[in-house]
């Protein structure tokens, strides 16, 4: 076997490469490294012109399989892996890796830390997004999907950040609607991560809607038998789901909601 076929190979065991899956393939092929712009030249570039690679954008990288009679499309969940070293899938995305989205985006969420050095970008009708968080560590869990490793927060984590940022997941319905199918929830996870947010008004929500989902999804019976969260306190304020939308009173949570907020799960 010719050395490009190889390449060619070895890229499509990985369907989406980047930098570092380049420097990994060069040792495995050539058993050494090679300087990039030779690399690019003899075997990448040919490739390309070949229509058995796509270049993303610059380090990036979609294999094509010239066997496959059907139009290789590139794989959002595999590009959004390989944009930054240090990440995890979230949000919007995450509840699609759990299985439990409501609808299917087009857009990926890459949640990174401030520092790095991420731009938005659109490619084939895709749109990848960047947020930020301090902490990219906690209550994230490796998954393997087509046979590479993925980083996306676990069901506790993607429960409070939906609820968190319901902007980047859809808006409230989606992610009502969304959560109702949300596996494997722990509510000793999800008091852990409310600490690390340490937001009066985010344990309220969060408190809300699992009562919501208790009351409405399988999913979240094992919580009901632990209580969920806790009441909050007579002395607390008073405070708003949606910004200025007094809508009906929640007692329990000294929190107002949209009328129709509980209903929107009931309209799956």
């Amino acid at each position: 076997m010719k050395k490009i076929d190889m390449v060619y190979a070895e890229i499509m065991k990985r369907q989406v490469v980047n930098t570092d899956d380049l420097d990994e393939i060069m040792f495995s092929v050539f058993g050494k490294p090679l300087q990039y712009k030779y690399f690019y030249n003899q075997y990448l570039s040919k490739l390309v012109k070949e229509n058995k690679l796509v270049r993303i954008r610059r380090g990036l990288y979609h294999g094509i399989d010239i066997y496959s009679t059907r139009k290789s499309k590139p794989d959002k969940y595999l590009i959004s892996a390989k944009l930054r070293k240090h990440y995890y899938l979230g949000y919007h995305t995450a509840l699609e890796l759990h299985g439990c989205a409501y609808s299917d985006f087009n857009r990926c969420y890459i949640v990174t830390t401030p520092n790095s050095k991420f731009e938005p970008f659109y490619y084939d009708n895709l749109n990848f997004q960047k947020v930020f968080t301090r902490d990219i560590e906690s209550f994230i869990e490796t998954i393997k999907y087509s046979g590479q490793s993925i980083c996306v927060s676990n069901p506790s984590r993607t429960f409070v950040e939906c609820i968190n940022r319901p902007e980047f997941c859809g808006g409230w319905e989606e992610v009502l609607k969304s959560l109702d199918s949300l596996g494997n929830v722990k509510i000793h996870e999800v008091q852990k991560i409310l600490k690390i947010y340490d937001k009066q008004i985010l344990y309220r929500k969060c408190g809300y809607v699992l009562d919501i989902m208790i009351k409405n999804s399988p999913y979240y019976k094992h919580i009901e038998k632990q209580k969920g969260l806790h009441p909050i306190g007579k002395s607390a304020p008073d405070l708003f789901i949606k910004k200025n939308n007094r809508g009906k009173y929640i007692p329990k949570w000294k929190l107002f909601a949209p009328f129709d907020f509980a209903e929107l799960i009931r309209e799956v």
